[in-house]
């Protein structure tokens, strides 16, 4: 974990943690659900479209990856 996010989860409180897990983890799941639609459309055939999801993919695994260090991090 880089460290501005180590500085960051220092500052915050267990309260702070707790929303900022759900406030980022609701939204979050409603892209992947969504995602997983769109990926299985039959007729997502063209490869800009595959890219575009592919790389909303990542950021969602990113995003998902820096809540469950917060989450780590703030439980030490």
């Amino acid at each position: 974990m880089d460290s501005m996010l180590k500085s960051c989860v220092v500052r915050l409180d267990d309260e702070a943690v707790i929303t900022l897990n759900h406030e980022v983890r609701t939204p979050l799941a409603s892209i992947v659900g969504n995602l997983d639609i769109l990926m299985g459309a039959p007729d997502a055939v063209d490869p800009q479209y595959d890219r575009a999801l592919f790389a909303i993919a990542r950021g969602v695994e990113r995003l998902t990856d820096v809540v469950d260090e917060l989450l780590r991090q703030a439980s030490r």
